[in-house]
């Protein structure tokens, strides 16, 4: 029983410094567009060489990740253990063209995007922007991938933005 859960351990260890290898090997870089107007959207970007498909990733909560710092720097203020935040590196890892949105700019206060935001027609404006600047670095499909309360924001976007996702 030792042995087999040793070579479990080995296995994973093995599969997860791959995994991480890959994850490396992808820069990432803060991007802001402007969406509404007087209103940004920022997001953490991770573009793979050949990319496969696209994953815009919506985190859970109020979902007001406190993105900053330069784009070669660019650091997570809230929601670093957030499943999808920290396993963005995954995702571009297997070639996937990868957005993590923070709250737009007109949601940063300590509400973020509650109050109904993550179903209304704004939000989904500002996705479409995000989905438009990953469309002029890959003509790849784009996938919504939510967790928690982020999963609003993916089927609210799915839903609207029929044909672009």
């Amino acid at each position: 029983m030792i042995r087999f859960a040793l070579k479990v351990l080995l296995v994973t260890s093995v599969l997860w410094s791959a995994a991480s290898a890959l994850a490396a090997s992808v820069a990432e870089r803060l991007v802001t567009l402007d969406t509404r107007p007087g209103v940004s959207q920022k997001f953490l970007l991770l573009a793979p060489a050949k990319p496969t498909a696209a994953v815009i990733l919506f985190a859970g909560g109020y979902g007001s990740l406190k993105l900053a710092g330069s784009t070669g720097q660019p650091e997570v203020g809230w929601g670093k253990n957030n499943f999808l935040v920290r396993t963005r590196a995954l995702f571009a890892g297997h070639d996937l063209l990868t957005a993590v949105v923070d709250a737009p700019s007109d949601c940063q206060d300590s509400d973020g995007m509650s109050r109904g935001f993550r179903t209304s027609a704004e939000h989904c404006r500002d996705v479409e922007a995000v989905v438009g600047h990953l469309k002029t670095l890959s003509p790849v499909p784009v996938w919504l991938v939510g967790t928690s309360r982020g999963t609003e924001s993916a089927a609210n976007c799915a839903i609207r933005l029929q044909g672009a996702v």
